[in-house]
């Protein structure tokens, strides 16, 4: 099984945002970025079975971006994505309901970031996902790897 960790796109900051935190959307550009670089994404792996997203407004509506280019992903929104929400057994559990070749992630970090670790067995990791970023990782039975870490400005270039 692979698992994508999706970062959601550049959304309204959150000083300017005069709402909740979980209601600010994405911005025009995160919107017009992200979908250029989900079409690379495309390009490099053609198949997601799954998609899981945060309720929160700007992940979920970076998870429908995603879906647009997977149309015959399954698309759920799961509390257990909400920023500082991470339950990892309570999502193992959630992804083990109905295992998928390829399951996206639709997030936050640094949560995110922190369930690579978990997912990998690391302590931590090293890194943070740029927004619109993707980790993908194999959790194959001889073993979990990090197959690749893709940044928006990347996956907009294979897309051309």
């Amino acid at each position: 099984m692979k698992i994508m960790l999706v970062r959601h796109a550049i959304a309204v900051d959150r000083e300017e945002f005069g709402g909740e935190d979980r209601e600010r959307p994405l911005t025009e550009k995160g919107r017009r970025r992200a979908r250029r670089a989900f079409r690379g994404l495309q390009r490099l792996y053609p198949k997601i079975d799954r998609i899981l997203s945060s309720p929160a407004v700007r992940a979920n509506h970076t998870a429908r971006l995603l879906r647009r280019e997977y149309p015959e992903a399954d698309l759920e929104v799961t509390d257990l994505l909400l920023p500082g929400g991470l339950d990892f057994q309570a999502l193992i559990s959630l992804i083990e309901q109905r295992p998928s070749d390829v399951i996206a992630l639709v997030g936050h970090e640094p949560d995110l970031t922190q369930l690579a670790a978990l997912f990998l067995g690391a302590p931590e990791l090293p890194l943070e996902l740029s927004k619109a970023g993707v980790l993908v990782m194999d959790l194959a039975e001889s073993g979990r790897t990090v197959e690749t870490l893709l940044t928006p400005r990347i996956l907009r270039r294979v897309y051309g």
